[in-house]
């Protein structure tokens, strides 16, 4: 099977298991996790918009941190945080469009103000180690980028940031098409509409990588099918600003090291060698 075909099909699977999740897990799971005294839902506004997020005020912690979901995804992809925070105060964001609020589409230059309002009150006390995952982490990075002054380290996660289309992307199409589009869900729809916005908002981004000076930590499999491990690569040809790069790789783990690898990412939270 040619590697493209592969490619293919977890993209496919990807959405399949979005699917599902919507419809069937997402509920249950999220309910289960609230019942834990020390994770609590809260709302933020701005304007006609809502974003919930999931947070865990760890009185051990040293730290803030606040966690970006890709496309799809919500803030239950961070579970093994918000479970195991170490020594951090966890906030994992349901950016707008995506969790338990209904409304309209996400829209990423509108929404970014949002996510900033948050990383501003995380930040009020002490600087905020954010992480981004997939089409997550181009938001973390533009972020860092926009608000030097709240961000003590930028850990991304199977990043994307080279500005080209995406697998994902191009199955995303497939599944808007008659009849699956009958059956799509709220999620697979807006990460399709960012999807589509993402390729113009990397390459606006591009010359920003250089003007995040805090460390930059770069969590990547070599087996990552959805993202090309070369997103590694371009990081450290970009983010010429920082005198702190750092790429944690691994041969294996696939695109949710969030899910399989928290250990690579609690690396690149805590800096350590």
């Amino acid at each position: 099977m040619k590697p493209q075909d592969i490619d293919r099909l977890r993209a496919s699977a990807a959405l399949t298991h979005a699917f599902y999740s919507d419809l069937v897990g997402y509920n249950a799971r999220r309910s289960a996790i609230l019942k834990h005294f020390w994770i609590t839902q809260k709302i933020t506004t701005r304007g006609d918009r809502e974003m919930t997020y999931l947070y865990v005020e760890n009185r051990k912690a040293t730290r803030p941190a606040l966690f970006l979901h890709g496309a799809p995804g919500n803030a239950i992809d961070w579970e093994k945080f918000l479970f195991h925070p170490h020594d951090f105060s966890i906030c994992a964001l349901d950016r707008p469009g995506y969790g338990p609020t209904p409304q309209g589409r996400p829209d990423m230059e509108r929404d970014i103000d949002m996510v900033g309002d948050v990383l501003g009150d995380l930040s009020s006390e002490q600087k905020v180690v954010l992480v981004g995952h997939s089409l997550g982490a181009g938001i973390a990075a533009r972020l860092a980028a926009d608000f030097p002054g709240s961000v003590e380290r930028l850990v991304l996660v199977g990043a994307s940031l080279v500005p080209e289309p995406e697998s994902l992307q191009s199955e995303h199409e497939k599944f808007s098409r008659f009849p699956r589009k009958l059956f799509i869900t709220r999620s697979i729809r807006h990460a399709g509409h960012e999807l589509r916005q993402y390729d113009d908002f990397l390459r606006d981004l591009q010359p920003r990588l250089a003007d995040i000076k805090c460390p930059v930590a770069m969590v990547h499999a070599k087996d990552d099918g959805f993202v090309p491990f070369e997103n590694v690569a371009y990081g450290r040809e970009h983010f010429t600003g920082t005198a702190d790069f750092q790429a944690i790789t691994t041969d294996k783990g696939g695109h949710y090291l969030n899910l399989k690898r928290p250990d690579l990412i609690l690396k690149g939270m805590r800096g350590d060698d």
